[in-house]
């Protein structure tokens, strides 16, 4: 014991202890609000910090279950020095983690814009490299986080020892002793049980991330409101999605449908194709989708894909459906979206699907992946594989560790020579597809062209301008190939990452990217298109381009088909679904619309238009609710293919 701490009551040290760890939480608030204050503007910080405890005092009671058991236990033997230092060793290890995870997701938060959840766990599982990367991201990139949580844990440890329980005499009358602390401990019970459920009222539902939408004004607000542990912990053994019962079975075809009729063209011809996710490309870096930018201070890093655009047909309303590599792919290859959970990680992992793959594998095409990670690396294979295709090219494939950048794969340009040679060898009709990796977090590029590319104000810059470099040497040796003029490309990215300019930085802008579809023998593809498109539309576009003859389903459709409707949907942290229609978005929670705005004339989502009586919001409201009740039946009864409609 601490000779010169204050000696109380067992009772008033626990509480003190419980108070400290809560002000530990708090103290993470701000340091998560302080360090990312350019994301949030006009905030109620008061409100964000007294609501975020209801959600601190929750992950307090899980985290630190034993320390409180072992504190209110009604047995003398608490008092015993031995039995204390336990508690306080507990104490001292369990908050330093839960502290160091709340620090690191206050980074985290800058690559997606929510607070992370137990699926990064099943996101990393098959990473080899995890621990190095963890290293390097606390201990060489971002080493001011980890000081600042060494100094806190330091002052926490000294306030924790200033005061201390009573070393008593034994207990002369033990019956007596037991009884009064046992009520004591069915009070304490009673009073943890509902702070962690968030409340005593018996109908409430235990608080879950969602019930954080009630203290902010915005969405993105929510990640301060919210702690890791609390969403860790909350999303361990998360349930699937949700059968729900918006429109009869009669109506609901006519609200959404992801059944699509094949849409066969005599006119067309078997042609390749290429898709192209690049890692972290958000249309903010992108120049000839930013001709009108709000900051007049805007700064193209994308010379390359800036001349492309210039020939080829691109979307300046295009979205990501996710914020994370591991959404990306079954967006762009299968049409389907995550909600609730990456899609990969769901209930529904191995459900029956189809994909770009397998409707063009039925029309004769071979079909390849490339990405220039180990292979295994984020479950792409798996995935792969599942979604039809025939062959996967990884950095086993590639086999010249040389060219390693010693983080996450082979750097993008010699990768993606290699994909371009490789689709040399390949028999016509093929589809190809490659997800690139250079552009990602510790956003190394070769020595060799550390004087080439300057950057910007963000670290992903260079990091950008390298992988543009990467594209276009790429298309400049396809171009020489003999498949080349027989190829339509499809080019965006996985997800948008670091963002710097203020209309990137709203719920709609965090999901902006290119999307640019090039056919070097089609001239009628081309020019600037402003209608609403997402990821979950080049699956329907491609294959109703090259004219399938078979039925498919998908969540999105042919933006080339100005009979369709188009839209574009996001899932939202915790629980909002983002639907974007037109000249407007709106957030629906499941049950109600929690905003709307005009994103045309409010780019910062400032006017908040719910609840005004626009036309739009019922339809916008429909569609919401037909595409949540359209996957959670498709989900549930395995119905992800044609046959069933």
């Amino acid at each position: 014991m601490n000779r010169h701490s204050i000696k109380t009551s067992i009772v008033t040290a626990t509480l003190y202890r419980f108070f400290l760890i809560m002000l530990l939480y708090s103290i993470a608030r701000v340091v998560f609000f302080l360090v990312n204050q350019s994301y949030f503007d006009d905030v109620n910080l008061s409100r964000l910090l007294l609501g975020g405890m209801k959600f601190d005092l929750p992950a307090v009671i899980y985290t630190n279950s034993v320390f409180i058991l072992l504190s209110i236990l009604p047995f003398p033997f608490r008092y015993n020095k031995g039995y204390q230092n336990v508690i306080k060793w507990f104490v001292y290890i369990v908050n330093g983690i839960t502290l160091a995870m709340n620090f690191a997701d206050t980074i985290f938060f800058q690559f997606t814009s929510k607070r992370t959840t137990s699926s990064i766990f099943q996101e990393f599982a098959n990473e080899d490299n995890g621990f190095i990367l963890f290293f390097r991201f606390l201990f060489v990139d971002y080493w001011y986080m980890t000081i600042l949580w060494i100094v806190l844990l330091f002052l926490f440890v000294q306030a924790y020892r200033m005061i201390e329980p009573k070393l008593k005499r034994p207990v002369h009358n033990k019956l007596a002793y037991t009884f009064q602390h046992f009520c004591i401990l069915l009070v304490y019970a009673g009073l943890l049980f509902g702070a962690a459920r968030g409340g005593f009222d018996g109908t409430t539902r235990p608080i879950s991330l969602n019930n954080a939408g009630e203290y902010v004004d915005k969405p993105l607000e929510m990640s301060i409101v919210l702690n890791t542990p609390f969403t860790m912990l909350r999303t361990i053994n998360k349930k699937g999605a949700k059968r729900r019962n918006f429109f009869t079975q009669e109506e609901l075809p006519k609200v959404f449908s992801a059944y699509h009729k094949a849409k066969p063209r005599s006119d067309k011809k078997k042609m390749n194709v290429v898709t192209i996710v690049i890692e972290s490309f958000g249309k903010e870096y992108v120049g000839a989708l930013n001709k009108n930018p709000i900051d007049p201070e805007y700064k193209s890093y994308t010379p390359f894909t800036d001349s492309l655009i210039s020939k080829s047909r691109a979307y300046v309303n295009a979205f990501a459906n996710g914020r994370k590599s591991i959404d990306a792919l079954p967006s762009v290859v299968a049409s389907l979206p995550s909600f609730y959970s990456p899609y990969v990680l769901s209930h529904y992992a191995t459900n029956d699907i189809n994909s770009i793959a397998s409707v063009l594998g039925e029309e004769g095409y071979y079909t390849a992946f490339f990405h220039g990670a180990p292979n295994g690396s984020m479950g792409f294979d798996a995935f792969m594989n599942l979604a039809g295709y025939n062959d996967y090219y990884g950095m086993t494939e590639y086999a010249n560790d040389d060219d390693f950048d010693g983080t996450w794969g082979i750097w993008d340009e010699p990768f993606m020579q290699y994909f371009a040679n490789t689709m040399n060898t390949f028999e016509e009709p093929f589809l190809s597809s490659i997800f690139t990796l250079s552009s990602h977090h510790p956003f190394k590029i070769p020595e060799k062209y550390e004087d080439k590319f300057k950057g910007g104000p963000l670290s992903l810059n260079r990091g950008t301008q390298y992988t543009d470099y990467a594209l276009g040497r790429f298309f400049e040796t396809a171009s020489k190939m003999p498949w080349f003029k027989n190829t339509i490309f499809v080019i965006t990215a996985d997800h948008t990452n670091q963002v710097y300019y203020p209309e990137y930085k709203t719920s709609l802008g965090l999901f902006k990217v290119p999307i640019i579809y090039y056919a070097p023998s089609d001239s009628t593809l081309v020019g600037i298109d402003s209608t609403v498109t997402q990821q979950l539309d080049i699956f329907p576009t491609i294959v109703d381009y090259v004219g399938c003859t078979n039925d498919y389903v998908s969540f999105g459709t042919d933006v080339m088909d100005s009979t369709s409707r188009h839209y574009a949907v996001n899932f939202l942290s915790p629980n909002i679904f983002q639907v974007t229609q037109g000249d407007y978005i709106l957030g629906f929670d499941g049950e109600k619309v929690v905003f709307m705005y005009n994103y045309v004339t409010d780019p910062l989502q400032k006017k908040d238009l719910k609840g005004m009586g626009l036309a739009e919001e019922k339809p916008l409201t429909d569609l919401a609710k037909g595409i949540m009740q359209e996957f959670s039946e498709r989900a549930i009864d395995n119905r992800m293919v044609p046959g069933k409609k």
